[in-house]
């Protein structure tokens, strides 16, 4: 259990460093960068592939997994003119774990405390936003509730803003 609960911690914790980054990427890189520090968890789309992920109305530019304890997610990268600038981890669909939102959730509390902003969702579900003012990261976590319970978590460089 404290194995899971550290490789938890570490993929909801951002780079401790000046810069902003998620992982093993740093804001600002090209898809081929991106699938080049994934040591292979990591590759460039398909279009058909890329129209299947939208997130946010964005077509990924390279996607691939990223597994966190116990916990798997299908990882999405996301560009626009100056690289990388959001990234998207998902549950998959075929998770049978029913503590996995909770798990997720309670790692941010411990990390971020308060979310900032909490916004109610339709059907019950809700969008939780952190400020990580020493990464400079900006995080949401959503809770979507339909026929059975999603979960997403983006990654973006916190501006003034920090809306996704």
């Amino acid at each position: 259990m404290k194995v899971v609960a550290a490789s938890l911690a570490a993929l909801l914790c951002m780079s401790t460093s000046a810069q902003a980054d998620w992982q093993y990427t740093k804001w600002g890189m090209t898809p081929q960068q991106v699938v080049g520090a994934s040591s292979g968890s990591v590759s460039l789309p398909s279009p058909g592939e890329a129209e299947k992920n939208k997130r946010l109305e964005r077509l990924p530019g390279a996607m691939g997994s990223y597994r966190a304890g116990d916990i798997a997610f299908n990882a999405f990268f996301f560009f626009g003119p100056k690289g990388l600038d959001m990234v998207a981890l998902d549950v998959p669909s075929n998770n049978t774990d029913p503590t996995v939102g909770s798990k997720i959730e309670n790692q941010l509390l411990a990390n971020y405390g308060a979310p900032s902003v909490v916004t109610p969702l339709a059907g019950g579900g809700s969008k939780k936003t952190w400020v990580d003012g020493k990464a400079g990261n900006a995080i949401e976590f959503f809770i979507m509730r339909a026929s059975q319970t999603y979960y997403a978590l983006f990654y973006k460089p916190a501006t003034k803003s920090s809306a996704f």
